[in-house]
């Protein structure tokens, strides 16, 4: 029985990824969903720098989430 090293998995891995057109497209959607909660980590340190708590990033961010999606 072979066994593989973690860095000889992580190359197969991706060669395989960039060997198919449709593992990269999904690969780059998995990526890009990754930059939906950037917003939501700076908020706290850029309303810090305008001197809010964190108390008023909460409410703001349950109003935001009750509020109606736009059409």
């Amino acid at each position: 029985m072979a066994t593989t090293t973690p860095a000889a998995a992580l190359l197969g891995g991706l060669r395989l990824v960039a060997g198919h057109r449709a593992l990269r497209s999904l690969l780059g959607l998995a990526m890009l969903s990754g930059f939906h909660v950037i917003p939501e980590a700076i908020a706290v340190p850029y309303a810090a720098s305008f001197g809010l708590g964190t108390p008023v990033l909460l409410a703001w961010n349950r109003a935001v989430r009750a509020s109606p999606p736009r059409t």
